[in-house]
């Protein structure tokens, strides 16, 4: 593909900022302008397709997880929450941008987007309960989530008792 050349001016903070910023293997100011339009591309394409969109939420959570390990690693430190949080986060957005009703959407493909979006909820409050089984989570702060459960549990007694009766077949 033949390169066009292009000519920019940039203010001196915008300099400073392109000099400090890592860009993959990008070193020059050229290579990391081109990393730059790579990623702008990258974003706008990725936004349809889930995996590709799930990577791109993960590399823009990479240097806020590597502080956490860092901090993780240095205060001796490990947290359950944060860490499936983590994993969570991206997963789940993505699936939101990827798979939203598009301008053909119906009624049932909205229904089905809002039980995969409750499908995902739901899956991270289970893990968030299953943390609060002990006294002591695997957490940051032990008491995290048996500190939270008094709420949530109150909440779902009292959903329970608003859900019509069940009956069985031989009633």
């Amino acid at each position: 593909m033949k390169s066009i050349p292009l000519s920019v001016r940039i203010s001196e903070d915008d300099a400073a900022f392109l000099a400090r910023v890592e860009l993959g293997d990008a070193k020059t100011p050229s290579d990391k302008i081109r990393a730059i339009i790579s990623e702008t591309r990258r974003r706008m394409d990725g936004v349809e397709d889930f995996s590709d969109c799930a990577e791109l939420l993960r590399d823009m959570m990479t240097p806020a997880f590597r502080r956490i390990r860092e901090g993780n690693k240095e205060l001796g430190l490990r947290s359950d929450f944060v860490e499936r949080l983590g994993e969570w986060l991206p997963e789940s957005l993505a699936y939101f941008i990827a798979s939203s009703p598009d301008e053909k959407m119906n009624k049932r493909t909205l229904h089905d987007f809002e039980g995969a979006l409750a499908d995902r909820v739901c899956g991270l409050l289970e893990f968030f309960l299953r943390l609060g089984v002990t006294q002591e989570s695997p957490c940051y702060d032990p008491a995290l989530v048996v500190s939270r459960l008094k709420t949530i549990l109150e909440l779902a007694e009292i959903a329970a008792k608003h859900q019509p009766q069940q009956t069985t077949p031989e009633q």
